[in-house]
């Protein structure tokens, strides 16, 4: 608890970190906090990392990272939460986006546990994930595979929807993130669907077409440099 209750307006750890951990309390209460980077090094965020960091509303799990603890952001303002590709994380701990303002999250294919409460009291609506991660923690993948909050922790969250990722096209980006895109129902990939969702061409670095896909319309990837 080295920062509790801080008024730390910004973190920035150098690139070259030797750093592996983010202890237990680091910066719980700190209520001005706004900003965040974790280095690369970092394999753990532990419990109560962030919590009540009031202020704190996105943040990015570098892909070292392999569990983040109990408690790790209760109650903090998070409306984004992004997991870098090709993610470690295997853990998400009890508590750990309780009563936070996230309304989607995608979780990494290489999460193998998730904690009671996890995301207890959060205004979710969507959450993207793969039916492997679905079938590893023993998650029922029937009535339309939408989970209950008994199965995974949203108890008292919004209606849930649980959407298979593995047949999306993957949107990459050169500011390493990406977004998944469904086709139409006519299994057509249209240039309203892709750039309808604040995506410019100039942005996209690479793209995997999934396999709802049966054609693409004309034109869509046009005026995409990097591709």
């Amino acid at each position: 608890d080295a920062f509790f209750n801080s008024s730390l307006e910004e973190i920035i750890f150098e690139q070259n970190s030797s750093l592996t951990t983010i202890p237990v309390e680091s910066f719980k209460g700190t209520s001005s906090l706004t900003s965040v980077t974790i280095p690369d090094s970092v394999t753990s965020i532990d419990d109560s990392a962030f919590e009540g960091a009031s202020s704190l509303t996105s943040f990015t799990i570098p892909n070292s990272v392999e569990s983040i603890g109990s408690s790790a952001f209760e109650d903090s303002s998070l409306n984004e939460i992004i997991f870098e590709q090709n993610s470690s994380l295997t853990t998400i701990g009890n508590n750990c986006f309780k009563n936070t303002n996230l309304t989607s999250i995608t979780i990494p294919d290489s999460v193998i546990s998730i904690g009671a409460d996890a995301f207890h009291n959060s205004p979710l609506e969507i959450v993207y994930i793969s039916e492997n991660t679905l079938a590893t923690l023993n998650v029922d993948l029937s009535a339309n595979s939408q989970l209950s909050y008994t199965e995974m922790s949203f108890y008292g969250s919004n209606t849930t929807v649980i959407k298979n990722i593995n047949t999306r096209t993957k949107i990459f980006l050169e500011n390493g993130n990406y977004t998944y895109i469904s086709s139409d129902a006519d299994g057509i990939l249209t240039t309203s669907l892709i750039f309808g969702n604040d995506i410019q061409k100039v942005d996209i670095a690479s793209v995997i077409v999934g396999t709802d896909v049966k054609s693409i319309e004309a034109g869509t990837f046009s005026g995409t440099p990097k591709l």
